[in-house]
């Protein structure tokens, strides 16, 4: 979902365009047919030799599992379909309405309460300090120094 909300800017209709291809591209990588499908996909794998899935990854290599070593079923394909379309489907894209996550949420609550802590009033400074909040949680520590240096 990154990469398609990367290539696409975050335009809804291309990406739901995308996402069933990329199922069918990831049922068949998987079950050794890294072909033309996988080859054009956004999938990220480009079918190559050593930028496919099975070269990249770290858990698939430790277990011995090379391209072609698994031989899945019409079930297993299905159940496989099945656990994919959970994050690639137009169902969890609508769920997903601003591609954030919870952790970015909890973040930003976080950084926005010690910079204002419900026991204080700020009457006078509270923009400020939300701003500087805001400013410190879209940058970095030093780049929000920074830029605060500036103004001064």
């Amino acid at each position: 979902m990154k990469s398609l909300f990367a290539k696409y800017n975050g335009d809804r209709q291309q990406i739901s365009k995308c996402l069933p291809r990329i199922v069918k591209s990831v049922v068949n990588c998987y079950s050794g047919n890294c072909s033309d499908t996988c080859r054009w996909s956004i999938t990220l794998c480009n079918g190559g030799i050593k930028t496919s899935w099975w070269n990249k990854s770290i858990n698939l290599s430790s277990n011995g599992l090379q391209n072609g070593s698994l031989k899945p079923n019409k079930t297993d394909k299905l159940l496989i379909e099945s656990l994919l379309e959970m994050k690639l489907s137009q169902t969890a894209l609508n769920q997903m309405q601003f591609f954030s996550n919870t952790n970015k949420c909890e973040s930003v609550n976080r950084t926005i309460s010690t910079y204002l802590p419900k026991n204080k009033n700020f009457s006078r400074n509270a923009i400020g300090r939300a701003s500087a909040a805001v400013l410190k949680v879209n940058n970095n520590r030093d780049v929000a120094l920074a830029k605060d240096s500036k103004k001064l």
